[in-house]
């Protein structure tokens, strides 16, 4: 399974296309329906205390307490670990479920965010947060789709600049409707003579190391960080694929 990290490794153009989930998702305990907002600083010390708790005793309240006190911070790839392991402790938990449906959503992973929400709603069909997240991805799918289109109308009469933006975008967004060959069509027309290059390149790779194409993506990395030395995204994606290639040869 890749890991989903690679949502926030992708680059796109500096315009902004990547939307946020209209409704925020929502974790929940079985001791509270609703987390509170905290302050950073209270974020953090609340998660030092999950871990600590987590350590003394490894069980499904506590790695779901870990998991609310990662989604506090954002920190979504940690929350969505977290809250996995408190499934395997209560696999027919609608709460656990729609954790990691949140979690997903977070990631804007929206298919495995959906099947989440639905095996939660399975198990408790009156489980009104994980309707309510379920109807946000929905939601936040067709949004996507919408922005497409509107972006496509408005690519008539675009320049060479601006149109590398509007390409390097609306494959941004087939890409989180996980659209990939339709994502890849429109990054593939970014110019090779254009700073952005990379950045596609980039983005292709993501691609085609989620279909486990290690050879082509290890090309396109390494061709997009002779293009931009300094780009932080290629390089994180590179030590991705490299993970990804020992794990394929670990499973033979």
């Amino acid at each position: 399974m890749y890991r989903l990290r690679i949502l926030f490794l992708l680059a796109i153009a500096p315009t902004a296309c990547q939307k946020k989930v209209e409704k925020a998702p929502e974790p929940q305990t079985a001791a509270t329906s609703k987390p509170a907002v905290k302050t950073r600083g209270e974020a953090n010390d609340e998660l030092q205390a999950a871990q600590e708790k987590v350590k003394v005793a490894p069980n499904f309240n506590n790695f779901t307490g870990l998991g609310l006190a990662y989604s506090n911070l954002k920190d979504h790839h940690s929350a969505l670990a977290a809250f996995q392991k408190a499934v395997e402790f209560d696999v027919n938990s609608p709460i656990a479920h729609n954790n990691i449906c949140s979690a997903f959503i977070g990631l804007k992973d929206w298919k495995k965010a959906r099947t989440e929400c639905e095996q939660a709603l399975k198990l408790n069909p009156k489980l009104e947060i994980a309707s309510n997240n379920l109807k946000s991805i929905d939601e936040s799918i067709e949004k996507l789709k919408k922005d497409i289109e509107e972006m496509k109308k408005a690519m008539s009469g675009m320049k060479n600049d601006v149109l590398t933006d509007a390409n390097l975008n609306i494959g941004y967004n087939y890409f989180q409707i996980q659209d990939y060959e339709t994502a890849m069509k429109y990054w593939s027309k970014v110019s090779k003579k254009d700073s952005r290059y990379a950045f596609a390149l980039n983005n292709m790779a993501t691609v085609n190391i989620i279909k486990k194409k290690f050879v082509l993506a290890e090309k396109q990395l390494n061709e997009a960080e002779k293009i931009d030395p300094r780009n932080t995204l290629v390089r994180d994606n590179i030590k991705w694929l490299r993970d990804e290639i020992e794990a394929a040869k670990s499973k033979h």
